[in-house]
């Protein structure tokens, strides 16, 4: 079989100058630059098989990329009819799946027009995946002649890698082959696209990154929180940014407990004047009202004194900030509760605020912690009782004294308590009760409920004989 090969750097297709690289030979390896990673092909079609890999030049691994890295997405085609094929008007395109409701495709690439792709040969066309310009995809737009195609013209956003987001994308190319009228579906390809380094951007290329992500925090809280995500993982350079979109008045109340949290990581990892100019933003909000809970959570892990007095202040007006505020210190800087939060958090804190304060109380459960434990499994309020029971079982906190309290919990008439303490008492314990488990459709009547209930105290009575 004759293999003949060809390298096309197609930039010119994207809006940039440069050469073209044409290299024709007989039976020879595949001389695209890059990791020499094996072609893959997608299924076979009217005896044209259409691929997709990814290789890299500077020998970064293939599948991940960040802006600035260079990666080439190199497109197989392999005619395996023994008659030649007519290559005049192909292309190909990418489409780009982000989740199933987002994806992209990419302006058409052209597949050297005017040559033909001799029988039973392949073929390699590479292009740099950074420099694709995508257009987003409706799932309206039909497929006409090959691509895409709307009434109203369709325009490129940008290149690929400003437009997505950081996470894994899928890659799938496909190839219009006029002559014959096929579309051909190639492999999917995954790739992750990393983080920058914020140093190494262009002032142009820094912009437009901060402006993406900042957007991110005017949206809804699940945009929030993966812009949170986004910015710690982007590092404390980008700190000066979000303190000045501290000031912005669009900013919705989930914008600001993310922004809140983004502010504490970053200002973590700094030191000296750049973390006191945080500290003060984060102060004035605490005096505003704004992100307290979030301030008191995360705040703990910047380890400043003027900080810490700022969020004890607010915690002592509020029990329902002292719970987070115990969870930040005993979760992200101390490893136990402080004993005055715990205190201030039961005498007088609500029920949403005592169940919160259970789950700092197992990080490192002490003899205070244990008895506080034990009181909230006692707690006047259902809701207390069963967040406290389920992260007893969550963290498999095996103690007498609470699985007492499990069982002393059962004499709640509430079903919600008893079920969550039978889960709690089997998991903790190891010991399924010989009557059946709880939520099993074969004890759902109220007389094989009372049977567990009845069984598990007869087990625990009998265990405490043994003592």
């Amino acid at each position: 079989m004759k293999h003949v090969r060809q390298i096309v750097s197609i930039l010119a297709l994207c809006g940039l100058l440069g050469a073209t690289y044409l290299s024709w030979g007989q039976g020879g390896a595949a001389t695209v630059p890059g990791v020499p990673v094996p072609m893959e092909y997608g299924k076979l079609t009217e005896g044209l098989r259409v691929g997709l890999v990814l290789r890299s030049e500077k020998g970064e691994v293939p599948g991940n990329l960040v802006p600035g890295g260079r990666i080439t997405a190199v497109l197989g085609l392999d005619n395996q009819h023994g008659a030649d094929l007519d290559l005049t008007g192909a292309f190909a395109w990418v489409f780009v799946g982000v989740n199933k409701e987002m994806g992209y495709f990419t302006e058409k690439l052209a597949l050297d027009a005017g040559r033909k792709l001799a029988g039973e040969s392949q073929k390699e066309i590479g292009w740099e995946l950074a420099d694709l310009r995508v257009i987003p995809y409706d799932k309206e737009l039909k497929v006409v002649e090959g691509y895409p195609t709307s009434t109203e013209p369709l325009t490129a956003k940008g290149a690929l890698t400003k437009i997505l987001l950081v996470g894994s994308v899928r890659l799938r190319v496909m190839v219009y082959v006029p002559a014959t009228k096929m579309l051909v579906q190639g492999n999917t390809v995954k790739l992750t696209l990393g983080e920058p380094n914020l140093a190494e951007l262009s002032p142009e290329q820094r912009k437009a990154l901060v402006e993406a992500l900042l957007a991110q925090f005017r949206r809804d809280a699940f945009a929030g929180d993966a812009a949170h995500k986004r910015a710690v993982r982007l590092g404390k350079d980008l700190l000066p940014d979000l303190l000045g979109e501290m000031e912005d008045p669009k900013l919705s109340e989930a914008g600001q407990q993310w922004l809140a949290a983004s502010v504490c990581d970053l200002a973590a990892l700094e030191t000296g004047e750049n973390q006191q100019r945080a500290v003060e933003k984060i102060c004035r909000w605490l005096e505003q009202g704004k992100g307290a809970a979030v301030i008191a959570y995360y705040g703990p892990k910047v380890k400043n004194q003027k900080l810490d007095r700022a969020i004890l202040e607010a915690a002592a007006e509020n029990p329902g900030v002292a719970s987070w505020a115990a969870r930040g210190y005993a979760g992200r800087r101390e490893g136990k509760v402080r004993a005055d939060l715990t205190r201030q958090v039961l005498a007088k804190g609500d029920g949403t605020a005592r169940a919160n304060l259970a789950e700092a109380l197992v990080i490192s459960p002490g003899k205070e912690e244990i008895a506080a434990l034990v009181k909230l499994l006692g707690d006047a309020e259902a809701r207390v009782r069963v967040a406290t029971a389920d992260v007893i079982a969550k963290t498999k906190l095996k103690e007498e004294v609470l699985i007492g309290a499990l069982v002393k919990a059962l004499d709640f008439k509430d079903e919600t308590t008893r079920g969550a303490a039978c889960v709690a008492l089997e998991i903790v314990t190891g010991r399924v009760s010989a009557k059946g488990r709880w939520g099993d459709e074969a004890a759902g009547t109220q007389a094989q409920k009372q049977a567990i209930i009845a069984d598990w105290r007869e087990w625990y009575e009998g265990q405490a004989k043994k003592q």
